[in-house]
């Protein structure tokens, strides 16, 4: 059996793929990443359409992204974003929206009853603290469209895959793109057409989408 030591842009070592489910989820994690990267190339162009022929203002987008897991201070910064992709600012568009995407999973989250934060441990060895994006994103599964739950993992979390934003936290981008911007902000988006009334496939409820 062959292994594979897969590396980031600059070569560091960051997953070790020895087993043929390891081969398999980062083969598949490939294929998608390549599918976003061309959505994204698509996108770009959309929103550098839509920002320099003045079709979609930042109030539109504030109006749009309103939603039941998106209130009104979240959308308010998810506008801000917009002006800032108007600008050419798209490092401050990302770091803005990455950290309106954790909220705003972390609300979708909450709503369908997931835990959010994982108690510190009676022993004391363990300190409390809120679950990160990439775990709560597999929480979700069976209980939210799954094609756009392996959308976000694979752009924003999966380390194998685009890892935009862990990438982005952990200061690893030289440099921001329109599209990666764009990303970002259609994940929004999708999120704010997500509703926790219909019943999911599994168990709980799946937001509607």
């Amino acid at each position: 059996m062959f292994s594979r030591v897969v590396t980031n842009s600059d070569g560091t070592p960051i997953a070790h793929i020895t087993t043929d489910e390891q081969k398999f989820s980062h083969a598949l994690n490939q294929h998608h990443s390549m599918a976003i990267t061309i959505w994204g190339s698509l996108l770009g162009m959309i929103i550098e359409r839509l920002t320099n022929g003045a079709h979609l203002a930042p109030a539109d987008v504030r109006r749009h992204v309103l939603g039941e897991f998106i209130d009104d201070p979240m959308a308010e910064g998810i506008a801000k974003a917009y002006e800032e992709i108007q600008s050419g600012d798209f490092e401050g568009a990302l770091q803005r929206l990455l950290v309106r995407i954790e909220r705003a999973i972390r609300h979708v989250s909450r709503g369908l009853g997931l835990p959010v934060f994982r108690e510190p441990s009676l022993d004391g060895n363990s300190m409390g603290a809120y679950k990160g994006l990439g775990e709560l994103l597999s929480l979700l599964e069976g209980r939210v469209p799954e094609h756009q739950r392996r959308y976000f993992a694979v752009l924003l979390t999966e380390r194998t895959g685009m890892n935009l934003r862990n990438r982005s936290a952990h200061g690893l981008m030289e440099a921001v793109s329109r599209e990666e911007a764009a990303l970002a902000l259609h994940v929004l988006l999708a999120i704010s057409l997500w509703s926790a009334g219909a019943p999911g496939p599994s168990e709980g409820k799946e937001p509607r989408a």
